[in-house]
């Protein structure tokens, strides 16, 4: 779990109007806005119900890919809000591969 000044509020995502960039690699994509506040980066991981209608599996996913990329988070520049958005396959992806594709998507985006 990311620590709350580093998790999206109802206010950041007022940012995702604007200019956004959007990044994939494998199963998952990412959209990332500059904030214009100095604050640490923000990251939310949205899963749809199109992606899994049951709420376990949802909440599954979510705890999955925040506990891989609370490191990344941790250590990226200050600035940006994130928004993680996983297709269904993340669900049988192992840790060392979803690692591997999140340290991709924030090496591209330039966040490490």
């Amino acid at each position: 779990m990311l620590a709350r000044n580093r998790r999206v509020s109802k206010n950041s995502f007022s940012l995702f109007k604007g200019p956004i960039k959007n990044f994939y690699s494998g199963p998952l994509s990412i959209r990332v806005a500059k904030n214009p506040k100095a604050e640490p980066t923000r990251l939310s991981v949205v899963v749809s119900k199109k992606i899994a209608s049951s709420a376990v599996v949802r909440n599954r996913i979510r705890r999955k890919i925040l506990g891989v990329a609370r490191e990344f988070v941790l250590k990226s520049k200050p600035g940006f809000v994130c928004l993680v958005y996983p297709k269904i396959e993340v669900d049988n992806l192992p840790s060392g591969d979803l690692r591997t594709h999140l340290k991709n998507i924030f090496s591209s985006v330039g966040l490490l």
